[in-house]
């Protein structure tokens, strides 16, 4: 039975459609218009990745309907469509949206448009315009390359009985795999941070008591680990301990005791995203009246050793051409003149849904030592982020929670975590869906900031549930 969708959007939800994305430069379409952004006949021609699994329900084959009344695709049947069109850098675009295409690949220019098409009051898909007659459709984590065969829709096919009105919410739930969270929080505070972790678990189609530890808690390989931040001496300090082996305190303390710089020298680091393998930290270091402000890539292994990574040894010498580029744009928007740059001077940091690398700027204006972050359009390596993959468009998250800052989505696609300034809010999902009521809302303290998420699914659920009920109980 096919699905009909009934799509009714208010000039409010438009409105609020400004604000999805502020790295864009973005063009609602107004109700009236007499052009429409896609009209016509168009045939999903393929798909865009050569290894095709067949067994995966994909459109190959099937033609897409649009008019001013109404959208046809597939099996969804969407009256009074509505569209909002951006353009942005397409290198910017793929970092945010890699998991749907092939990998390596790279648009036809530099800058793209995007046609988003709504649903009722939700983001339903995106297209990305290749040329007048051939388009990019994203849709279900797919990426198809559309053809268009005509200007023109055979009104028959509106008439044809195989399409059944059908609830949007009207699926059935088959993705309730036992799922668990383990979450990283930072509090910055005056004179350094505080930390905690909190297990989030789902199963038998409910949420399980959250439990929460007041330090950072994190799995690797090897087993369960806890992320130290000591601060001696006026300085910040990081050490990892395997939570299951003796570790010796006296080794700890007697690298700290040699490695300390000086004693007017004020140093200050604070986590910004820890993962299996690598830290990434924020260092400010105080003397006199110069402070220098710089972020650090670090192995877990190397810890307590503080010797940062070159980002053209963690992601390959593409990744430092990108960033020098990024630099140099920066250099020039500031109108400022600068030789050499420190390829060690980044960092990781979330940004709609996902972590991205970022680099930093530093400069001395008017006497001043000066620091400005930008972006490095280089997608992370699986080897720095294992999961970092975003199964709900953000743009959907945005219309559904318009406060959201940022959200994570578990790799079986069952749940969501929405973070705000205030709370975290923990939601059922289903086909790329947030799923209302919330299954609860965790209060943040202020200006609190995830620093790690990291995904267990099926069998593992229960073994990190038991290792973290026995961390917290030592």
């Amino acid at each position: 039975m096919k699905k009909i969708l009934l799509v009714i959007i208010c000039l409010a939800f438009l409105t609020s459609c400004l604000n999805s994305n502020s790295d864009s430069n973005l063009k609602i379409i107004a109700p009236n218009i007499k052009e429409l952004p896609l009209q016509g006949t168009w045939e999903v021609a393929s798909l865009l990745e050569d290894d095709i699994d067949e067994t995966n329900e994909n459109l190959v084959g099937e033609n897409l309907y649009f008019t001013n009344d109404y959208v046809i695709l597939s099996e969804y049947f969407l009256q009074n469509p509505r569209y909002s069109i951006r353009r942005v850098e397409s290198a910017s675009y793929l970092v945010y949206h890699h998991q749907a295409y092939p990998k390596g690949y790279k648009f036809k220019e530099p800058i793209i448009e995007i046609l988003t098409l709504y649903e009722g009051e939700q983001y339903f898909c995106e297209f990305v315009k290749e040329s007048d007659d051939e388009l990019l459709l994203i849709f279900l984590n797919k990426t198809y390359v559309l053809k268009q065969v005509s200007d023109d829709v055979d009104e028959s096919v509106i008439s044809s009985d195989k399409y059944d009105w059908l609830p949007i919410d009207g699926d059935e739930d088959s993705s309730n795999i036992p799922t668990g969270l383990l979450l990283g929080l930072r509090t910055p505070q005056a004179d350094s941070s505080s930390y905690r972790t909190l297990w989030i678990s789902f199963e038998d189609d409910k949420l399980s008591p959250i439990l929460e530890a007041d330090k950072i808690f994190f799995p690797r390989r090897s087993g369960f680990y806890q992320l130290v931040v000591d601060r001696k001496n006026d300085e910040d300090f990081l050490y990892v301990k395997n939570i299951l082996l003796q570790e010796n305190k006296e080794e700890e303390d007697d690298f700290i005791m040699n490695n300390k710089i000086n004693n007017t020298v004020s140093i200050h680091r604070h986590v910004n995203y820890i993962g299996n393998d690598y830290v990434s930290i924020e260092e400010k270091i105080k003397q006199a009246s110069i402070e220098s402000n710089r972020l650090k890539m670090l192995a877990v292994d190397s810890l307590p050793s503080l010797k940062p990574i070159k980002i053209s040894d963690l992601a390959g010498p593409g990744a430092a051409s990108a960033m020098e580029q990024q630099r140099e744009k920066l250099l020039k928007q500031f109108g400022i003149e600068q030789k050499t740059y420190n390829e060690e001077n980044f960092g990781l940091a979330r940004k709609m849904g996902y972590w991205i690398f970022t680099g930093r700027l530093e400069y001395e204006y008017n006497d001043e030592y000066l620091a400005n972050d930008y972006n490095i359009s280089v997608i992370i390596p699986s080897h720095v982020v294992y999961c970092n993959e975003l199964n709900i468009p953000w743009t959907r998250v945005k219309d559904h929670v318009p406060v959201a800052h940022d959200v994570f989505t578990s790799p079986n696609n069952n749940l969501a975590l929405v973070v705000t300034d205030d709370e975290l809010i923990v939601y059922k999902s289903y086909r790329e869906s947030l799923i209302d009521p919330p299954l609860e809302k965790i209060p943040l303290k202020e200006n609190e900031r995830v620093i790690m998420a990291e995904w267990a699914v099926g069998d593992y659920v229960e073994s990190w549930e038991m290792n973290f009920n026995a961390f917290i109980s030592n």
